[in-house]
């Protein structure tokens, strides 16, 4: 039959995950699978503690918490049952439980059968096969903070994005908003849905902060309505994504939104003529970057000037001014203030009479041999066959 083997295997994995929770040492667990009617059903039922009645028509509720599940909530390992319920769905089927109290609890999801998806064929060889999920792989740790309150969901992200990301966590918007001050990541995924900040006004606050206005930022929502989405949107989200969501949807997301972050970046490395402005005018300056270039203009002849200082004059962390820098050029600060510097020291090469070694302290050099190992380094040649061309 048709099917989905990610999303299947979660749902499998989450219902079985949620049976051992509940029950105790010398219960039992059987798992059957099977077809009838054309419809393939598959039952986990176990032998646990079961549900209360009255709490049966509540068990797949988002925020439902059972006062029995309560000291076991935090060891869950799954999805959660209304991300199940959610995947079900996706996949056209039902979800229907029955529980007897203190002696178990029948889970059973039925799934219609298709086969109307083109018949897939493997090559003989594994080595020569191509594995149809984009993966991703980083050149650096690439950071990415995920807002939500609830545990079951950070628990499927984490899944989903394994060990190719450093994932910080921030269980409502007060606290998202602080760790993205702070740490300046790479990519943030929130949920509308949570407490004291929800995720439209931590969007909102985050992209108006100069700090943190280049952050690409995923919105996740129960709700799929184009009215929803426009309203992510005009927050400043930079991608929606409608729960339930795949592995495959979720990778694809961050992968295209990083693309566009290092596109920008080559604009900025490509462009080393006017260091710290983009080359098309079709790409606004950032304001930030243009404060930046405002300091190091008027700091430009300090031998202090360094990342330490210029961070000081932003109001800024070095940690937050280095991950800002990095995420909008690709380049450390050390390495722009440099390049500024020697894009300088150019202008005055080839428009003055100024010496090599003049120029150096005009640019705030003060031992004239390091500039002249900086110029070589930057130009591809020494400072004074730079002036003898051009002339």
């Amino acid at each position: 039959m048709d099917f989905d083997p990610d999303i299947i295997s979660k749902i499998i994995l989450n219902l079985a995950g949620n049976a051992v929770k509940f029950c105790a040492s010398g219960d039992n667990i059987d798992f059957s699978i099977f077809e009838k009617d054309h419809l393939l059903t598959i039952s986990i039922a176990d032998t646990g503690s079961g549900i209360k009645p009255q709490e049966i028509d509540r068990i797949f509720d988002r925020f439902f918490s059972s006062i029995e599940s309560d000291s076991t909530s935090n060891n869950s390992t799954g999805i959660g049952l209304a991300l199940t319920k959610e995947l079900v769905h996706f996949l056209s089927g039902d979800i229907t439980v029955e529980s007897t109290w203190q002696q178990g609890s029948t889970f059973k999801v039925v799934l219609p059968i298709t086969r109307t998806a083109p018949t897939l064929r493997l090559p003989l060889h594994r080595e020569a096969s191509v594995n149809p999920q984009p993966t991703l792989t980083p050149a650096e740790s690439i950071q990415i903070l995920i807002v939500e309150d609830n545990t079951d969901l950070i628990f499927y992200i984490r899944s989903c994005l394994g060990l190719d990301f450093k994932i910080l966590e921030a269980r409502n918007g007060h606290e998202g908003e602080q760790m993205a001050l702070e740490n300046i990541p790479d990519l943030i995924i929130s949920d509308i849905m949570i407490p004291f900040k929800n995720g439209i006004d931590l969007c909102k606050s985050l992209k108006e902060d100069e700090r943190t206005s280049h952050i690409p930022i995923i919105l996740l929502t129960a709700k799929a309505t184009i009215e929803d989405r426009i309203v992510g949107l005009e927050s400043g989200a930079d991608a929606y994504l409608a729960k339930p969501f795949s592995e495959r949807e979720l990778h694809v997301r961050i992968r295209k939104l990083l693309e566009l972050r290092r596109k920008l970046q080559e604009k900025y490395a490509s462009n080393r003529d006017k260091a710290l402005q983009p080359n098309e005018a079709s790409v606004q300056p950032d304001p930030f970057m243009e404060r930046v270039k405002k300091v190091i203009d008027k700091e430009i002849g300090n031998e202090g000037l360094n990342p330490n200082m210029l961070a000081a004059r932003l109001f800024l962390s070095r940690t937050q001014l280095h991950r800002k820098i990095k995420a909008i050029t690709g380049q450390s600060t050390t390495y722009l203030i440099n390049l500024y510097r020697i894009e300088m020291a150019k202008k005055l090469l080839a428009n003055t009479d100024e010496t090599v070694d003049q120029v150096a302290y005009e640019v705030g050099f003060v031992n004239p041999g390091y500039f002249r190992r900086i110029f070589q380094k930057y130009t591809g040649m020494n400072a004074s066959s730079f002036r003898e061309n051009s002339v």
